[in-house]
């Protein structure tokens, strides 16, 4: 596969445990208020806790980035770990501030 950090590695190898995401209840939301669920391997192990916090913060391949988070959870992991550190991304958007 290419990417999407190869088909969010091949489907967490395959479905640990399935769902990956959900969110509801809402209550005043700021972030989870009664809500969330991830799995698929808790999201490949936070998707393989933040791919090695971005490349031991060297980042990776292409670089850009920005990202900014809102319309979480946790926006899909940082855009599954920066696209497995080839990096790109760039949505903002805060609500167009």
């Amino acid at each position: 596969m290419d990417t999407v950090f190869d088909a969010f590695v091949a489907t967490a190898d395959a479905a640990p445990d399935h769902a990956f995401l959900c969110a509801p209840p809402a209550p005043g939301r700021a972030y989870h208020p009664g809500g969330v669920e991830f799995t698929y391997g808790e999201a490949l192990a936070e998707v393989r806790s933040l791919r090695a916090r971005y490349g031991a913060a060297g980042y990776g391949h292409g670089h850009r980035v920005a990202l900014l988070l809102e319309n979480r959870p946790e926006f899909f992991f940082h855009y599954l770990a920066l696209n497995g550190l080839g990096c790109g991304i760039v949505p903002i958007n805060p609500d167009y501030r």
